[in-house]
């Protein structure tokens, strides 16, 4: 079984792939561009990649192709009604980021709301030291206890954040494609 890495860069360069060679020849590509697709996975029965994106063409090109793995959380890379078509599995990874994304938002919405990157500037200019005032109070910052956080959909990553938004104090209201009743 050939096994094709489009591209590893877009994984990490820490991350080993060496666990994949227990199943057969594995075959990795740092980066593919779109017209490499084709070259690339053209004998593979498995393809793992992350952001590179799969058409119905590639596919055909693809004749021994069983099997394609999204290192991510989405299919948008994927032709999938395509994939159905001609009877190849597509799986990702549902929950790989859900914690980094919530560190991630948690530490975009406390630099900002709390005007970190203002405060660390007074300091690191040398205004702190010479202002002679012991504390600077503005630009106004809040607190995000009692503060209404809105999130935009409520899967995995989102329920996550709520989560950690009320632990804060916040209280969240939540958009998402489903009726709960």
């Amino acid at each position: 079984m050939k096994i094709t890495i489009l591209d590893k860069y877009a994984m990490g360069e820490d991350l080993s792939m060496n666990t994949l060679e227990q199943f057969g020849e594995v075959v990795i590509y740092n980066a593919t561009s779109n017209e490499e697709i084709t070259d690339h996975i053209a004998d593979s029965d498995v393809i793992v990649l992350n952001k590179v994106k799969i058409t119905d063409k590639h596919m055909a090109a693809a004749k021994n192709l069983k099997l394609i793995c999204i290192f991510a959380t989405g299919y948008d890379n994927i032709d999938i009604q395509a994939a159905k078509r001609r009877e190849i599995a597509v799986c990702n990874v549902p929950g790989y980021s859900t914690n980094s994304v919530v560190l991630f938002t948690l530490s975009n919405v406390l630099a900002l709301y709390s005007k970190f990157f203002e405060y660390n500037q007074f300091v690191k200019s040398g205004e702190y030291s010479e202002s002679g005032v012991p504390n600077k109070l503005t630009p106004v910052f809040h607190e995000l206890h009692g503060k209404v956080w809105g999130i935009v959909g409520l899967g995995n990553i989102g329920k996550a954040v709520a989560k950690v938004a009320e632990a804060m104090g916040a209280h969240v209201i939540a958009n998402k494609r489903t009726y709960d009743d």
